[in-house]
């Protein structure tokens, strides 16, 4: 009697079993009532199942009974039977397409809801095609492999070949020139500071204030000059008043001897400004003492001329009183005009041929 009881309390615990399975299944399934029966039509139905969801805005509000093929005057076309919980309430103008609720979930109908009059249970659901974004990425994941193998992977090897030529060039040049930048520098360097010395040499306070001097003096001497050809101007006047018609000839001949010989004193003068010029560009050590004597040698020339002037006034005021001597001695004194013509025309003429006797200096 204890064994049949024991039996018995075992098969009403597998009857339970198997009741409580049945209803989860149900349950699931939404089988508690007579689900409302729709369908749609999908052209592919890649990933759908029967039994896969049906989501009402995010709601899941049935199953997929199932699907099945049919062939059509447009081609093969799949339809899709829906298992809604009943009552529940799908506008006409509501549309269904196949898609994951999320990126890890299988796929499922997903119907977007509508404004217009509830549809009859039994009725078909508009159908739309969504996007495949699984197959979007691949599809894009496979136009980037050929792009990476049809464009980047030639670019990438001429770059390489580009840069294992062109860059062992650049890395030997580089190396080269700091190999003669580090071997050159010192030199570089003690040239500067050698230049710099120079510079500060020649621009010592005391060589500012002789070449200052020296150009004040030259200065001076063309304005005596100017004064001269004044002079010379009047003592022709003077001469043509006092000379007979025998000696016009000669004092012409003076005068155009004394005209050119200030053009040519003034031309000297320009060389020397010019000498003078590139004496102060003279920035080398090896031309210090060549400014030294080249000063020295314009102190003497700057007395040279001042000599010159103080003659050629001196001249002027003796022709000036020509009027006072008489014809005998005006013979003699054109003599010694015509001769001091012919020297100051002598000694422009050597500085014009050689004007380098402003630095050296004449033997």
């Amino acid at each position: 009697m204890r064994w049949k009881q024991a039996d018995f309390l075992a098969g009403m615990f597998v009857i339970a079993g198997f009741a409580l399975i049945l209803a989860i299944i149900i349950v699931v399934r939404g089988q508690i009532g007579a689900p409302d029966k729709y369908h749609t039509y999908f052209k592919n139905v890649a990933g759908l199942r029967a039994g896969a969801a049906v989501v009402y805005e995010g709601y899941i509000v049935g199953a997929v009974a199932d699907v099945t093929p049919e062939s059509g005057d447009t081609g093969m076309r799949f339809r899709v039977n829906l298992d809604v919980e009943k009552d529940w309430v799908i506008p006409t103008d509501s549309v269904a397409e196949i898609s994951a609720v999320s990126l890890l979930s299988a796929n499922a109908i997903q119907i977007s809801a509508g404004g217009g009059a509830p549809l009859a249970p039994g009725s078909e659901i508009r159908s739309i095609t969504a996007v495949n974004v699984m197959a979007e990425i691949s599809k894009t994941a496979d136009e980037l492999t050929d792009i990476a193998q049809t464009h980047l992977a030639p670019l990438l090897g001429t770059l390489r070949e580009v840069l294992d030529v062109e860059g062992r060039d650049a890395l030997s040049s580089m190396s080269d020139l700091s190999g003669a930048l580090a071997t050159q520098t010192p030199q570089i360097m003690t040239n500067i500071e050698t230049a710099t010395a120079n510079m500060a040499d020649m621009t010592s306070r005391e060589n500012v204030d002789s070449i200052r001097r020296t150009i004040d003096n030259v200065e001076q001497v063309s304005q005596e000059v100017i004064d001269i050809a004044g002079n010379a101007a009047e003592v022709t006047s003077g001469v043509v008043r006092v000379a007979s018609g025998d000696n016009i000839s000669r004092v012409e001949t003076i005068l155009d001897r004394l005209d050119k010989a200030a053009i040519e004193l003034e031309s000297t003068m320009l060389a020397a400004n010019r000498a003078t010029q590139r004496m102060e560009s003279a920035m080398s050590e090896d031309n210090m003492q060549m400014v030294t004597e080249f000063l020295g040698d314009l102190r003497t020339l700057q007395g040279d001329i001042g000599k010159i002037v103080g003659t050629s006034v001196e001249t002027s005021r003796n022709v000036h009183t020509i009027t006072e001597f008489s014809e005998d001695r005006l013979d003699g004194f054109l003599r010694r005009m015509e001769a001091a013509a012919l020297n100051i025309e002598e000694m422009t003429s050597r500085l014009r041929d050689d004007p380098s006797l402003i630095i050296r200096g004449s033997d």
